[in-house]
C-alpha cells in the first residue's frame, strides 16, 4: 500500500460522532438520551440567567421526537454566520464548540453530569433536526437531516412571539435507545426548577414550579419511615438565597444530625451535581459550625463564572476563595436564624462544655496539642489562620478589618473539633506573617456554669482568651 498521504481518508465530523457517540455523550442507553435532552433544556436555562426566559417546555412525541421550547430570545438565524454559513446560529448548531458561546452576562450551565457537548453533537446524532426562532418580528425556521442542512434559515412567521423550539428525533442504533427513561427525565426536570427558583419547566401537561428553591427541595429529603423522634419536618428550616460577590448561593438547612442518622449533603455548581462535594459545602459547614449545628440536611446550590472542578469528572468543587466567601455570607444569617428560633430545639453543645456545665475541671486533661499552625494573607485586608491539631481537628480562623478599625475573626471548625466561634479581636501591632510551629498550643483554661476560657498560645504572641458560652456565642478579649 503506498503511504502517499492521497490515500487518507478525511472523516466527516458527524461521521465521527455517529461512529464513536460514547465519546461525547458517555455509555449508550437512557443516559445519553438524556444528555441530549439536558444540553438544550441547559440553553433555555441559560436564557432564564440571563433574564430573558421565563419558561422552558419539554415533550415527547408518539413517534419519538422530543421538542424542547422556551421564550427566551431566539438564536441568531437571522446573522451572518462564519466560514459561509448559512448564519451564525446555523454555525454552532454544525460545529462543535467546547466554551460557553452565549455572551457573558451569566454563568453558564450544565445540567448533565458529563461534560457539556454544543448543539452541534444533538444535532449530529439526530436523524432530524428542526431549529424554530422568534427574532426581532419574524420566526425564523431551519431543518437538518443527520447533521446536514437542507436548506438555509428562511421565515415562516411574522408577529410579536418570542421563544425557540427545537425538535430531533434521535438516531437509535447511535444512542441504543429510541425514548428517553420517563422517570429520569421527569426527575431531572423537577430538580432543575428547584435548582433555578422561578423557572417554569412543564413536561407534556406536568408543570414543575418551586419558588422556594432549596427550601422546597429540603422538605422532600426527610424518609417519612423514620422514628418520631428523628422526624424533622415540623422544625423551623434555614434558609438563605442571594449574591455575594460574584457568587449567587442557595442555601437550606433544617434538623439535627446524630450517629445513628447523620447530615444528608446535597450539593450543585452551575446546576451540576456535585457528589463529592468540594468547596462550596466546606464553607457552609464552617458557617454552621460558627453556630454549633450539625443539621439532618443540608442542600446548597452554587452558580458563578467557569467554576474549578476536582479532575475531569467534575465530581468535585475546588476553589479556596468561595469556601471563605460562603462561609463569610452565611455567618450573618445564620445567626439572624438563631436569634429567631432561640428554642429551634435541642441544638447539641459540645461535648466538653456539656460534661462540665456547673463545676470546673481539671484544664491539665483539655490540653490539644497543635501540630501545624499556618497563616497566610487572602485578600487585600483579609487573612487565615489555619490550626491542625495531632487528632486531625482542623480550625481556621479568618481575620478582617471593620469599619471602625477593629479586627473581626471568625473562627470555624470542622466536624470533629470540639467547638466554633465567633469573636472579635485587636490586631496585633507589626505585619502578619506565615508560622509553622509545633510548639504552639491551644488549651482550655478554666470551664465553669457551662462557661469556657480558651487559650491560644501563637509562638511569643500574647495568648488570647476567649470566653465560649455552652450555646456556642463568643466573648472574647485579650488579658495582659
Amino acid at each position: 500500500m503506498s503511504g502517499s498521504a492521497d490515500f487518507v481518508p478525511v472523516v466527516k465530523f458527524g461521521d465521527v460522532v455517529r461512529r464513536r457517540p460514547g465519546m461525547y455523550i458517555g455509555d449508550e442507553g437512557a443516559s445519553a438520551l438524556q444528555h441530549l435532552i439536558d444540553e438544550i433544556v441547559s440553553n433555555a436555562v441559560d436564557q432564564y440567567l440571563r433574564g430573558n426566559a421565563s419558561r422552558v417546555d419539554v415533550r415527547i412525541g408518539a413517534d419519538g421526537a422530543i421538542e424542547v421550547r422556551d421564550d427566551g430570545a431566539g438564536l441568531a438565524l437571522d446573522q451572518p454566520g462564519p466560514g459561509g454559513s448559512d448564519s451564525l446560529a446555523t454555525y454552532h448548531l454544525l460545529h462543535p464548540h467546547w466554551t460557553p458561546q452565549a455572551e457573558p452576562a451569566a454563568p453558564h450551565v450544565h445540567l448533565h453530569r458529563l461534560p457539556g457537548i454544543g448543539l452541534a453533537i444533538v444535532n449530529q446524532l439526530s436523524a432530524e433536526f428542526l431549529c424554530r426562532s422568534w427574532r426581532d418580528g419574524a420566526c425564523w425556521e431551519q431543518r437538518f437531516v443527520r447533521g446536514e442542512p437542507v436548506a438555509p434559515p428562511r421565515v415562516v412567521a411574522r408577529g410579536d412571539e418570542r421563544g425557540t423550539l427545537f425538535r430531533f428525533r434521535p438516531i437509535a442504533e447511535c444512542l441504543g435507545v429510541a425514548l428517553p427513561d420517563a422517570g429520569l427525565l421527569r426527575a431531572t426536570l423537577w430538580k432543575t426548577a428547584h435548582l433555578f427558583p422561578g423557572l417554569r419547566i412543564g413536561l407534556d401537561t406536568e408543570v414543575f414550579h418551586a419558588p422556594g428553591g432549596m427550601a422546597d427541595y429540603l422538605r422532600t429529603l426527610e424518609d417519612p419511615t423514620a422514628p418520631a423522634q428523628r422526624r424533622w419536618q415540623d422544625r423551623p428550616a434555614f434558609h438563605w438565597r442571594g449574591r455575594y460577590g460574584a457568587y449567587q448561593l442557595d442555601a437550606a438547612a433544617i434538623g439535627f444530625a446524630d450517629e445513628s442518622a447523620p447530615c444528608i449533603w446535597r450539593a450543585w455548581v452551575n446546576g451540576r451535581s456535585t457528589p463529592l462535594l468540594g468547596s462550596h459545602v466546606d464553607g457552609f459547614r464552617q458557617a454552621l459550625a460558627s453556630q454549633s449545628w450539625q443539621p439532618a440536611a443540608a442542600l446548597i446550590h452554587l452558580t458563578t463564572y467557569d467554576p474549578p472542578f476536582a479532575g475531569p469528572c467534575r465530581d468535585r468543587y475546588v476553589s479556596d476563595e468561595a469556601r471563605a466567601v460562603i462561609r463569610t455570607a452565611l455567618a450573618a444569617p445564620l445567626e439572624a436564624f438563631f436569634q429567631l428560633h432561640p428554642d429551634i430545639g435541642n441544638r447539641p453543645r459540645p461535648a466538653s462544655l456539656a460534661a462540665t456545665d456547673g463545676g470546673d475541671v481539671d484544664v491539665d486533661d483539655l490540653y490539644v496539642d497543635v501540630v501545624r499552625l499556618s497563616l497566610e494573607k487572602t485578600g487585600a485586608a483579609r487573612f487565615c489562620l489555619h490550626l491542625e491539631t495531632a487528632a486531625g481537628h482542623v480550625t481556621e480562623i479568618d481575620f478582617w478589618t471593620s469599619r471602625k478599625g477593629r479586627l473581626q475573626v471568625s473562627v470555624a471548625a470542622d466536624e470533629r473539633a470540639s467547638a466554633a466561634m465567633g469573636l472579635v479581636l485587636r490586631k496585633a501591632d507589626g505585619e502578619f506573617e506565615r508560622l509553622e510551629t509545633g510548639a504552639c498550643r491551644c488549651h482550655v483554661e478554666r470551664m465553669t456554669r457551662g462557661l469556657c476560657w480558651l487559650g491560644l498560645d501563637v509562638g511569643d504572641l500574647p495568648t488570647v482568651h476567649v470566653d465560649l458560652a455552652s450555646r456556642g456565642y463568643v466573648k472574647a478579649r485579650r488579658r495582659s
